[in-house]
């Protein structure tokens, strides 16, 4: 056999490579690329072919133009279905931050802050009798925006023998449980440290623990002379000639006391100047006196 003639096994006979060549362009003249050979007796399988031509169409597109008209289709129900946790979280996000803008821009500035921490649940009404008695008495507009004015934050602060004692006579136990009288103890533990109030309404029990850490401000310091002392940094509430005069300060307990916190230790000038008006708006609450003749409600 030649060299040049390699020889191929097929069906127990040999072609040469030459055979396998005239073949091949045999066939390629007898058929055009445009069509498809098919066996004479072969039947084409109409739903195969239906099938797949619906494959190619919905599910498997396989030209570009194909792809992008299939982007092109998709809905808000498709957008939502892949990126409902994305547009979630940016969403909680923008309202979070709008919150806080709003919060910033319309927050009304007072001029007197004080914080009450005792077992009196103070209503809406309270605490507006309370604020319009101190307004009375504020000789300046400490902060600059044409108003006198106060703020009263309260604190709820229980025993777990008071709080079971207000919920059988059927208070609300939202603002009655451990949980949330912990949480207030807190945060008055906070703001004896921080914060922008003040002046304190506090109860004696609560007083002492912030008072051993050095919360208080000494009444000597502020040259105060008047009221009945519980110690060195808090006076009895209803020794105080105010505290008679107006009713709405008749509803605290007569062991509630009145004190000023220190000046915060990162306080900024802002907040320094606060607590300095504060702390001369306290003195000046407790030179009141009564008018001539008054006699006190009992």
């Amino acid at each position: 056999m030649s060299e040049n003639k390699k020889d191929f096994k097929d069906n127990n006979q040999y072609f040469s490579e030459e055979d396998i060549v005239s073949a091949e362009e045999t066939t390629n003249k007898n058929s055009s690329p445009e069509q498809t050979t098919l066996n004479k007796n072969s039947v084409p399988d109409t739903e195969t072919e239906n099938s797949n031509d619906f494959l190619s169409e919905i599910i498997l597109p396989t030209t570009e133009s194909d792809v992008t008209v299939k982007k092109n289709k998709l809905t808000l129900s498709d957008i939502w279905f892949y990126y409902k946790w994305h547009v979630l979280i940016v969403l909680f996000f923008v309202t979070i931050f709008t919150v806080l803008i709003v919060q910033t821009v319309t927050k009304e500035k007072f001029d007197v802050r004080m914080l009450y921490a005792g077992p009196v649940i103070l209503s809406d009404e309270n605490k507006t009798a309370i604020t319009d008695a101190l307004n009375q008495n504020i000789d300046s507009d400490y902060n600059g925006d044409g108003q006198k004015n106060s703020e009263l934050f309260d604190l709820i602060l229980m025993t777990n023998e008071e709080i079971k004692e207000m919920n059988d006579k059927g208070v609300d136990p939202y603002f009655l449980n451990p949980s949330f009288v912990n949480d207030n103890r807190e945060t008055l533990a906070v703001n004896s440290m921080a914060g922008d109030y003040v002046i304190f309404l506090i109860d004696a029990d609560y007083y002492q623990n912030l008072h051993d850490n050095g919360a208080f401000v000494t009444l000597d310091s502020m040259g105060i002379t008047n009221g009945t002392r519980y110690d060195d940094c808090a006076l009895y509430l209803n020794s105080l000639d105010f505290a008679k005069f107006y009713t709405a300060f008749h509803i605290f307990p007569d062991d509630t006391l009145i004190c000023v916190k220190q000046l915060s230790l990162n306080a900024k000038n802002k907040a320094a100047m606060l607590w300095e008006q504060n702390k001369k708006y306290f003195k000046t609450l407790t030179e009141i006196k009564l008018p001539e003749g008054f006699v006190p409600a009992k």
